[in-house]
């Protein structure tokens, strides 16, 4: 038995007990809840709309001042640390300054 796409298309809108609404029902479902209610409407998708887009923007400003603070606090912590090694002699007077040779650091000092 050979299926064809006509008749899939038919024998999927006309089943007794869909699992899924069809297209055309999705379509008016939303237009029904976006253009013909109320925006303060508990049933609005508008106003569900407004509510996930705040706890979402909320949420990303929360992960981004959290991530500066982490960021910034382990900065100075490195910049603490490095302070105590203040002293060349622990390090044979070689002092590893994070810079490379294009910011004017000797990088192969330690080796020589």
């Amino acid at each position: 038995m050979t299926l064809t796409i006509t008749a899939l298309i038919a024998d999927t809108w006309s089943q007794e007990k869909p699992k899924l609404p069809a297209p055309h029902q999705v379509a008016h479902e939303i237009w029904k809840t976006t253009v013909l209610k109320k925006i303060t409407s508990k049933r609005s998708l508008i106003h569900h709309s407004k509510i996930t887009l705040s706890s979402t923007l909320l949420g990303f400003a929360l992960g981004t001042v959290l991530g500066i603070a982490l960021a910034v606090g382990i900065g100075h912590e490195r910049d603490a640390l490095g302070d105590r090694f203040a002293d060349d002699s622990d390090f044979g007077g070689y002092t590893n300054d994070h810079r490379g040779a294009e910011c004017g650091g000797d990088i192969g000092a330690a080796a020589q």
